[in-house]
This record gives C-alpha cells, sequence and structure tokens, in this order.
C-alpha cells in the first residue's frame, strides 16, 4: 500500500506516509516551555509507526496573559533562544523511533481578537458571530493589525523557523488555515479582508501577508530545509470566502512560486453564521 511506501520531501526522508497532525491540545509548561509530558505526548505518536508528526502551533511572539488560560491549555513558545532545548530534546526522542519532527508556526487572527480588518464579518449585511462566543459566551473584541505589526510577524515566525531548524526539527509549516482562527488565512479570505492598502484588495495583495512571511523563513532556514504550509482547502463559506477552485487555481500556484514545498490540506473555517 502506498501509505506505507517512504517518501521524501526536499531532502526530510519519511519511512512512511502516516502521520500525525497538529493538535493545539498538546500539553505544554509553565512560561510556555516544553516539558517531560510534552515529550511523552509526542513519543507514543513515533512509537505507534508514524514517520512523520506535526506539533499544534507553536507561538513565534510572547503571548499576553489573558491568552493562556482562554482555551484552557498552555501554548508552547519559540519566540526566545531559551525554548531551543526543549525542541531539540523533543526532536532527540521522536527521532529515536524513526519519526520526522515538524514544527508548526502561526498567529492567531480574528478569533484570537486581531484580524486584517475589523467586524462584522463578513459585512453588515451578512454579520457572523465567532466561535468563542458561541461555544462559551466570550466575546472577543477584534482590532485591526497595523502594517507595522505585519513586519514584525514576518520577522518573528522567520526567527522561529529559524529556531526550530537549529533544535533539529526536519521541517517548519506555517498554519494559515482555518480562516477567523489564524491571522494569516484570514488575510487570504475576502471574508475578514476589507483592507485598502496593500495587503488587501486583489489576490495578490490578500496573499501578500503569507508570500512575505514564506519568503523570510526560507532565508532563515535555507533553500534546502523543508517549508509546509497548512490551508484550508475549501473554507465553506461560499463565495464569499475561499473555494477549492480558488485555492488550486490560486493559492497553491503562488505557493509553490515562492518556494513552498508541501502543502498540508485541512478543511473549512472558524467563524458560524447564526
Amino acid at each position: 500500500m502506498k501509505i506505507f511506501e517512504p517518501i521524501e520531501i526536499n531532502g526530510m526522508k519519511l519511512k512512511n506516509r502516516i502521520g500525525a497532525p497538529p493538535f493545539l491540545n498538546m500539553p505544554g509548561g509553565e512560561g510556555n516551555f516544553i516539558n517531560d509530558l510534552t515529550i511523552r505526548w509526542f513519543e507514543v505518536r513515533a512509537k505507534g509507526g508514524a514517520g512523520f508528526i506535526m506539533t499544534g502551533t507553536v507561538m513565534p511572539v510572547a503571548p499576553p496573559p489573558q491568552a493562556q488560560s482562554l482555551l484552557g491549555f498552555r501554548g508552547i513558545g519559540i519566540y526566545d533562544d531559551k525554548f531551543i532545548p526543549g525542541f531539540a530534546k523533543l526532536a532527540k526522542a521522536l527521532h529515536a523511533h524513526g519519526a520526522k519532527l515538524g514544527v508548526q508556526i502561526g498567529m492567531g487572527g480574528p478569533m484570537g481578537g486581531v484580524g486584517p480588518s475589523l467586524p462584522p464579518y463578513p459585512d453588515e449585511r451578512h454579520a457572523t458571530d465567532e466561535l468563542f462566543f458561541i461555544m462559551i459566551g466570550v466575546r472577543t473584541p477584534v482590532r485591526e493589525i497595523s502594517v507595522e505589526e505585519i513586519e514584525l510577524i514576518e520577522n518573528a515566525i522567520a526567527q522561529a523557523a529559524a529556531r526550530a531548524k537549529a533544535a533539529g526539527a526536519d521541517c517548519v509549516e506555517l498554519h494559515c488555515a482555518h480562516g477567523g482562527a489564524t491571522l494569516h488565512c484570514s488575510f487570504i479570505s475576502p471574508y475578514y479582508n476589507r483592507r485598502e492598502d496593500k495587503y488587501g484588495g486583489s489576490w495578490e495583495n490578500r496573499l501578500r501577508f503569507p508570500i512575505e512571511t514564506i519568503q523570510k523563513m526560507r532565508e532563515a532556514v535555507g533553500k534546502d530545509f523543508p517549508i509546509l504550509v497548512r490551508l484550508s482547502g475549501d473554507h465553506r463559506v461560499g463565495s464569499r470566502g475561499v473555494t477549492i477552485e480558488d485555492t488550486c487555481k490560486i493559492i497553491v500556484p503562488a505557493l509553490e512560486k515562492v518556494g513552498v514545498d508541501c502543502i498540508d490540506v485541512s478543511q473549512g473555517d472558524m467563524i458560524l453564521s447564526l
């Protein structure tokens, strides 16, 4: 069966095509460090025979204090060199079982309080509510991110990718899926992005933020280190968002052009219609 055959992605040789996807409920320690429980949580998946294991989203910038308890678990950071030893220990543990380690890096979007433009989404006439409020009654104010902040985030993610490589990870992934859950995805989608500067409007402009980020990641890790991107193939909000045709004909070719080695395909958005 094909699933048990090896595969190579820009020099990363996987023993099979079984992978553990990025789960955000991975345990983390105080101060956003990887701890022994984190190692065990991932190692058991490697022991099960998976050839590839991706972390959930790790943080390229220090989170605000309130974000630590919003979802009931601690995140894992990679926003400082002090986190490199923890990732090195994780990589060593997975490599001992023949599994490769991918580190997913991303930023929260409108669900986390920051977006390309302000609510309501997609517009006044067809307003939707956000998932946190529907689930737990917590309404998150959303502010529009500035161009200066965009540049800072791009640089922070590039530096985080370099740290992951230095720690012995086998690839990095930019989280660019699930609509309002991630900042990069919300920039791509006209559902959220109503900007009138160089980051809004046309496909070229809405893709500018993830493409600039990938270019800086590539500069940080070099040409022979795999960069993956996680996308939602279809955002499931119709033509107001991103469709599977958009992904296949516009988004993926644009990412391939700037050197993305593999597309990790998910599905859907994280904002629900009322």
